[in-house]
C-alpha cells in the first residue's frame, strides 16, 4: 500500500515505515494475538498515539510488537480493523 522513510544524513539516524492490505485478516487474528500487546485508536490510553507509524493507523485497533536491540526498534502491527499490516524499523 505504501512506504515511507525518513533518514537523518549527517548521524544516519532515522526510520522505514511500510504498510501492507491484509487479505486473510482471520489467519493474523489467529496467528499473532498471543505474544502481542493490544492497541485501540478509539480509547485515550492508546500506546501507540504518539509513534512516527500512527498516522498510518488512525482510527484502527488490533495487536503489535516491538523488539528492541541496541539501537535498532523493529515494530509489528497488525490492523484488524482496516486490514492492515505494518512494519515499522527505526535506528538511533
Amino acid at each position: 500500500m505504501s512506504k515511507s522513510e525518513h533518514w537523518n544524513n549527517f548521524n544516519g539516524d532515522g526510520y522505514r515505515v511500510e504498510v501492507y492490505k491484509i487479505l486473510d485478516p482471520e489467519y493474523f487474528k489467529r496467528k499473532f494475538n498471543d505474544n502481542f500487546k493490544v492497541f485501540d485508536f478509539r480509547k485515550k490510553d492508546n500506546p501507540l498515539k504518539n509513534t512516527n507509524y500512527s498516522e498510518y493507523i488512525e482510527n484502527g485497533a488490533g495487536f503489535y510488537k516491538s523488539l528492541w536491540n541496541k539501537d535498532e526498534i523493529k515494530t509489528v502491527v497488525i490492523d484488524t480493523v482496516n486490514n492492515k499490516f505494518l512494519y515499522y524499523y527505526c535506528s538511533m
